[in-house]
């Protein structure tokens, strides 16, 4: 029973002093003037396709929804593509390589890009109502996706 103890106090030590390491390693990215607007409110979504290319998604209504692209690991943001044209929250991402990705959004909407996000095309399903938003997409191969919905 001694050595379950010892064993069990161990283990707390590690423990703890894991997950104090593990939050040392976190640093803000966030900074009014790198040109990515303050996240807080509404949905939003994130992927990096490697260390320095990334892209983030807001949508703090249902109108107000911008892609922002990084080059350098989150310093700078850049608009790629704006809410005149999306209409709506982006849900989700999931990029096949570096070039090929999808997101998903409200009223029925996934765009896609085959240039690596420099130009996104909005895709047509008509088996996809207008009032459903679609919350997840995900790709097991080029040809064969899902997506997941509410509304």
């Amino acid at each position: 029973m001694k050595q379950l103890y010892i064993f069990i106090a161990t283990l707390i030590i590690y423990l703890t002093a894991f997950n104090f390491n593990a939050s040392a390693q976190w640093t803000s990215m966030y900074d009014i003037n790198n040109g990515l607007p303050y996240l807080n409110t509404g949905q939003y979504a994130v992927w990096f396709i490697n260390p320095d290319t990334g892209f983030v998604a807001n949508g703090l209504d249902n109108n107000s929804a911008n892609i922002y692209k990084t080059f350098d690991g989150g310093l700078t943001w850049t608009v790629a593509l704006d809410s005149t044209f999306i209409g709506g929250t982006i849900y989700s991402f999931f990029f096949l390589n570096s070039n090929t990705g999808y997101a998903s959004a409200q009223k029925g909407k996934i765009f896609k890009t085959t240039n690596g996000g420099n130009h996104w095309d909005m895709l047509s399903f008509s088996t996809i109502p207008a009032n459903v938003s679609i919350t997840d997409i995900c790709f097991t191969s080029a040809d064969t996706g899902f997506i997941t919905t509410k509304g």
